[in-house]
């Protein structure tokens, strides 16, 4: 069974608590423009990693093609709201990503 590596699982959890704050800022003052604001509240976040769980990248926001995620094969996306905690963030991004590593589909 291939599991991320330790260095991908420390520096994502890095990202995720070095960045909460200021995403769950975005997620309530910018997020998406419409009605109802309460359930538009929120801002995306795409981490993904290759094929042996060494390499990753991530992105923000709905980058399309053009995202630093986009060159990997496997993609955990997750939508942070104002109130997200972090430790579950990173906890359902690594369990995701853990389960599209090709020997566990």
């Amino acid at each position: 069974m291939i599991t991320l590596s330790s260095e991908v699982c420390y520096d994502i959890k890095n990202l995720i608590f070095s960045n909460i704050d200021d995403w769950r800022y975005i997620a309530r003052d910018v997020g998406i423009n419409c009605e109802p604001v309460e359930e538009n509240q929120y801002m995306d976040l795409t981490i993904a990693t290759d094929d042996c769980g060494i390499q990753w990248n991530y992105q923000t926001g709905d980058n399309s093609f053009t995202g630093g995620a986009y060159g990997l094969p496997h993609w955990a996306v997750t939508s942070i709201t104002p109130d997200s905690d972090p430790l579950e963030v990173y906890e359902y991004i690594i369990d995701e990503l853990n389960e599209l590593l090709p020997s566990n589909r």
